[in-house]
Formats: C-alpha cells, sequence, structure tokens
C-alpha cells in the first residue's frame, strides 16, 4: 500500500487512492496532491467531481473523455 504514496524527502506529497480494486496493480489515475486543488482528487489535473457531476447529469463516459482529453478507463476510475 505504501506504493500508492509519492514522497520527496521522506515526506509523503502525492497520495494514488484505490479506486476500485485494491491490488498493487491498480491504476493510478487518481490522485490526491496538496499543490493541485487543494489536495481534492484529479485525473490528469481534471476535477473528478466535475466528471461525476456530468455522469449523473447523463453525459456518456466516451463524450467525457473527448471532452477532457482523457481515456475511458480514467474516466472510470474518476467515477
Amino acid at each position: 500500500r505504501q506504493s500508492r504514496v509519492e514522497a520527496r524527502g521522506g515526506v509523503p506529497v502525492r497520495l494514488y487512492p484505490f479506486s476500485r480494486d485494491p491490488a498493487a496493480d491498480a491504476p493510478r489515475a487518481v490522485v490526491l496532491d496538496p499543490e493541485l486543488r487543494f489536495g481534492r482528487p484529479t485525473v490528469r489535473g481534471v476535477p473528478t467531481d466535475v466528471l461525476a457531476e456530468r455522469w449523473r447529469a447523463g453525459d456518456r463516459v466516451v463524450d467525457l473523455a473527448e471532452d477532457y482529453g482523457l481515456t475511458g478507463d480514467e474516466v472510470e476510475e474518476a467515477l
């Protein structure tokens, strides 16, 4: 599980949370970084809450991926 934490100089600076499968090789698409959006989750700089809001409003995963320049897998991880 410590492989999901990125550290600099022994200080944790980023966390890649488990989203679906808590396995060591689970995707690291979602990141929590205090320097990005005050530590709120993002996928390559795109806020996960924005993706989730649009998905709940009826947008398809394919459309979200196209609009934000992400892959379908990254959008699914965010959701």
